[in-house]
């Protein structure tokens, strides 16, 4: 009988250009997620997140001959848009909890755009458990992106105080390919 797969079962880490820059250093980097030069963001990332390939760009040249439109895929594309959880801040010490998976997000991405200057990939497991280790073979995505500026997302009433950062592609995206060591 076949079974469909249920949520959570999604993994994002970060992995910065800094330690990855072509797609074998970023599958060899979520290797060893966490860990290995890739951070976990998992846990920080409000559900509803936008990290995907969306259509290519095409040409539609056609020649004498074609007798149908034809559209030749030129250029991928993909979009990222992540909405963060924001850390509580200690009223006594005035501090965030550094350890936390929603300050580690604010503190990775609190600065986007052109002040920021940040590059790195989004890497995107779908079908394992977040608690279960990254295993070669194991299929991931990889997005290399620049966080713009974030934006404070405050809700009515009890509702948690977030950031949202929209990702800006840096020419460069995987699908579903495997990781190796």
């Amino acid at each position: 009988m076949a079974k469909k797969m249920l949520p959570p079962r999604t993994n994002l880490w970060w992995v910065p250009i800094s330690v990855a820059d072509t797609e074998a250093e970023v599958l060899s980097a979520a290797l060893y997620a966490p860990g290995g030069g890739a951070i976990d963001i998992s846990c920080a990332v409000v559900s509803g997140y936008t990290l995907a390939a969306t259509d290519s760009a095409t040409d539609s040249t056609t020649s004498i001959c074609d007798t149908t439109a034809a559209n030749t895929p030129t250029q991928d594309n993909f979009e990222a848009d992540l909405t963060f959880f924001r850390e509580h801040i200690d009223e006594v010490t005035g501090k965030a909890d550094a350890t936390s998976p929603y300050e580690i997000a604010f503190q990775l991405f609190k600065v986007g755009g052109a002040r920021g200057n940040i590059t790195g990939w989004l890497v995107e497991r779908v079908g394992y458990p977040q608690t279960a280790a990254a295993a070669e073979g194991q299929p991931v995505s990889g997005y290399l992106v620049m966080p713009d500026n974030p934006r404070t997302i405050i809700g009515e009433g009890t509702a948690t105080i977030q950031f949202g950062v929209k990702f800006m592609p840096q020419g460069k995206m995987f699908t579903n390919q495997n990781l190796t060591a």
